[in-house]
């Protein structure tokens, strides 16, 4: 997904400024720009990279912080330089995939279950409770890796509805989510 956000910075002031940008999908594009003041060319710098001109596309691919600078370069005098720093995050877009049935018979097909978490890192802590239709806690985990295998006191669980409830929070929000519904067991 690529978004175009004209940033201007004036010369030759030498500001600190500051963006934060969520990194969803694979890469975003930002355009940044400059009011060009006096002979010569903006000169921009990231990781040691170098691109030439008022406007300079950037592609951010990777989480981490960053520092832009530019300054204007006309034969070999240049500007103060202006410093630009910019923190790509992950996004908070938590997804939970969570199957409404299995059929843990033993054929090697579909004989565990468990939600899935995409991006699974941004879970921080994680609680699953499965109930039989008593409300009897059966099963439980706080491992989002670990999927139910079908038993109960290492016995296998007859075919029916079983309720389940999610309790989890991430890394950029400390306060829990609950989710629930029911998964089928089928044998």
């Amino acid at each position: 997904m690529k978004f175009f956000i004209l940033i201007i910075l004036l010369f030759p002031l030498n500001v600190v400024s500051q963006q934060t940008l969520e990194l969803c999908d694979t890469s975003l594009t930002f355009l940044y720009s400059t009011v060009p003041t006096g002979n010569g060319v903006t000169q921009w710098e990231v990781n040691n990279q170098y691109y030439y001109g008022d406007e300079v596309s950037i592609t951010w691919s990777s989480i981490g912080e960053y520092t832009l600078i530019a300054s204007r370069v006309n034969d070999d005098c240049s500007s103060e330089p202006v410093t630009y720093n910019v923190n790509v995050i992950a996004c908070e877009n938590i997804q939970c995939f969570v199957p409404n049935s299995f059929t843990p018979d033993g054929n090697s097909l579909n004989n565990g279950w468990i939600p899935i978490f995409f991006p699974e890192y941004l879970v921080k802590e994680y609680q699953l409770i499965i109930y039989n239709r008593w409300g009897e806690i059966i099963w439980e985990s706080f491992d989002f890796k670990i999927q139910w295998d079908g038993t109960y006191n290492n016995k296998n669980c007859q075919d029916g509805v079983y309720i389940w409830m999610i309790t989890y929070n991430t890394i950029k929000d400390p306060y829990n989510k609950i989710i629930y519904g029911h998964v089928n067991l089928i044998r």
